[in-house]
């Protein structure tokens, strides 16, 4: 069954959807063109010593459908050797290798590096060592070598691929999404292809692979965790990075059956703690700790490490809350940012009503939009965006009723805002199969439905029996669907007349009720949607997320909840004013612990998740400023924009 879910409080999270991976592009019309992948040389560490005899691998991920946690390993999500029978090479005394014949690899595809088994330390073979490097694109000119001539492999470098793949990876030779290129010349990617590809991109910006040493020994710079992106406006967690090489090396660096390896394989599993497939190395241990970052295991697995002899400084001195790896962006104007809507490129669009901008990243967290943000437009206390089929971006502005609009590179198309009536109090927006943009005039309790050139059609005023709208989403039949804070009531409205759908289903008697200020956030289609409610009442302690059937779930971790989105497995996300994460799957139950996912920040407010599986969450917090976190390969991939979804029948989908 598809999913409905709303959210909370003065702030509402992106729409984001899942849908069919070539909503965008064209059918694919030619033949995929090979490049070389050209001599490339590397070494690979067990912590600070080589391992001698290691088979490296090199992988494509495969086309065939989506690994990722839950999935069965099969011939379908496998990745693709790019190397001939018997398909790796060995490295040396030294651990170094060298892949010199002249291999080759299809133009855009995404490459990666396996090192299974050797002898970490003299004499002793390690069945259970598995380290993972991320190369990255096949390049649509030149070779693989020339963009990546050596190669660094250890715990680090692991953990970066592990986190930054978990959405596409069942463990370390299943890495896969649907079909990914639709031409090579030029080279245009499908929905998943680009998903998959800003996923490899970002294993660069936790760790460094490249190994100018060569086979002399390790330097400092050879597999070192960062500690801010390469752009340089993102915080990496550079000493919980440590800290997860470091419990992987307590295995690397062993016979594979002493207690290191056989607590790590019995503590994380593929069905997250002690329950599904055990790993059998650790790049796969890895990828299932990526999936599941939190287990009443955590400090079983910290205390592996011990307090002396840890390989990879700075690391954290106390077990965490939670696995979760998350980066910090900062810059691009953002200022109070509100309700993050993801574009098909997978860039990331903030409303910023602190100084009435919009603002843009990149997948990689780079600013798009400048030092100060796009402005113009009629921007006014904007406070959510919504992204529609044609790549073009609306802004609600709170303040002066107005709707913005921008293209994709940032420039205003709205001339000083459409102004609508003058009976608009755009609070929250959604976009029909249609291209209508609908908006819901908070305190003035209507709908307006407005056109891509925006002219008001519609404004639902006397047409039904709003009190005070406070969220809106469209279903794939195009209901209009708006959360009725006062009454406590969800209406669904006509696409054509305003008018109130189902009347009858008043409160008690069928109704979708919530005890308090309801947001919406996603919609189904189908006879008998399911819908979800984020629900803030008086009292913190009583949090709870709202079903149809009006049954209350309750647990990981929420408090005040301000926002909800679903994921590509309709798994239920929620931000937490308190700064933490929640996580349900689409049964209700918690899959984050009870405190949730902890963060540093200290006031979460809108929140998206992308074709990559990563979800990104604003902060406003007092001490830290305006942030952007990105929660690195949490979820399961998800279609972007959220109206394509709707437009293909798909939600809660994967792309």
């Amino acid at each position: 069954m598809r999913i409905i879910a709303l959210a909370t409080l003065s702030v509402l999270s992106a729409l984001t959807l899942a849908g069919c991976s070539d909503a965008f592009h064209p059918t694919p019309v030619n033949i995929p063109r090979q490049a070389p992948i050209g001599s490339i040389s590397g070494t690979t560490y067990g912590g600070q010593q080589p391992i001698v005899g290691a088979k490296v691998y090199l992988y494509a991920a495969g086309t065939g459908g989506y690994g990722g946690n839950g999935i069965t390993a099969s011939s379908a999500n496998a990745s693709v050797s790019l190397l001939d029978s018997p398909g790796y090479v060995t490295t040396d005394v030294n651990g170094f290798f060298s892949i010199t014949t002249d291999y080759t690899c299809t133009v855009g595809q995404q490459i990666y590096m396996l090192s299974l088994g050797g002898q970490p330390t003299t004499g002793t073979t390690n069945t259970a060592a598995g380290l993972m490097a991320v190369l990255g694109q096949c390049p649509a000119s030149g070779s693989l070598a020339q963009q990546t001539p050596s190669v660094y492999m250890n715990e680090v470098t692991t953990v970066a691929a592990a986190y930054a793949l978990a959405g596409f990876a069942t463990d370390a030779t299943h890495i896969s999404s649907g079909a990914q290129i639709v031409t090579t010349s030029p080279l245009v990617f499908t929905l998943a292809g680009t998903g998959i590809a800003n996923a490899f991109a970002n294993a660069a910006q936790m760790a460094n692979i490249a190994s100018p040493s060569g086979s002399s020994g390790p330097s400092t710079n050879d597999g070192g965790a960062l500690a801010t992106t390469p752009n340089g406006n993102g915080t990496v967690p550079q000493q919980e990075i440590n800290t997860l090489a470091n419990i992987l090396a307590t295995c690397v660096n062993s016979n594979g059956a002493t207690t290191p390896c056989t607590t790590l394989f019995a503590d994380v599993r593929s069905g997250g703690g002690t329950t599904g497939t055990a790993a059998t190395d650790t790049a796969t241990a890895a990828i299932y700790l990526a999936h599941h970052p939190w287990s009443t295991y955590i400090s079983t697995l910290f205390n592996l490490v011990g307090n002396t002899g840890a390989p990879f400084t700075p690391a954290l001195s106390a077990a965490p809350n939670d696995f979760t790896v998350q980066l910090t962006f900062t810059g691009g104007g953002l200022d109070q940012g509100s309700r993050p809507a993801i574009d098909a490129s997978g860039n990331i669009w903030v409303p910023s009503p602190g100084n009435n901008t919009l603002n843009e990243f990149s997948p990689l967290g780079v600013p798009l939009s400048g030092n100060s943000g796009f402005t113009g437009g009629g921007l006014s206390d904007p406070l959510a965006v919504a992204v529609d089929a044609s790549g073009y971006v609306w802004v609600a502005n709170f303040t002066n009723g107005t709707l913005s609009k921008f293209n994709s590179a940032g420039a205003s198309v709205a001339g000083s805002g459409y102004l609508g009536n003058n009976d608009m109090q755009p609070y929250t927006l959604a976009i029909d199969t249609n291209g209508y943009v609908w908006v819901d005039n908070y305190t003035f309790a209507t709908v307006s439905k407005v056109s891509s050139t925006g002219t008001e059609v519609l404004n639902t005023t006397d047409k039904g029996e709003l009190e005070q709208t406070d969220g809106i989403a469209i279903d794939a039949s195009n209901n209009v669907w708006i959360a009725d804070g006062n009454d406590y009531e969800i209406d669904v409205l006509n696409n054509t007349t305003g008018l109130d759908n189902i009347q009858a289903r008043k409160a008690g008697n069928g109704e979708i009720t919530c005890t308090y200020s309801c947001r919406f956030i996603e919609l189904s289609s189908g006879s008998s949607p399911l819908g979800w409610v984020s629900d803030i009442t008086t009292e913190i302690s009583s949090s709870t997320i709202v079903m149809t059937s009006e049954k209350s779930y309750s647990g990981g971790g929420l408090a005040t909840s301000t926002s909800n989105i679903l994921d590509g497995a309709g798994n239920i996300w929620v931000t937490n004013f308190n700064g933490t994460i929640s996580e349900f799957n689409s049964a209700g139950t918690a899959i984050t612990p009870a405190t949730g996912y902890t963060t540093s920040l200290t006031q979460t407010y809108g929140i998206a998740a992308d074709g990559s599986g990563d979800i990104w969450v604003t902060d406003n917090g007092t001490t830290t400023g305006t942030q952007l976190v990105e929660f690195i390969g949490a979820a399961t991939p998800t279609v972007t924009p959220l109206v394509q979804a709707v437009i293909n029948n798909n939600i809660a989908g994967k792309p």
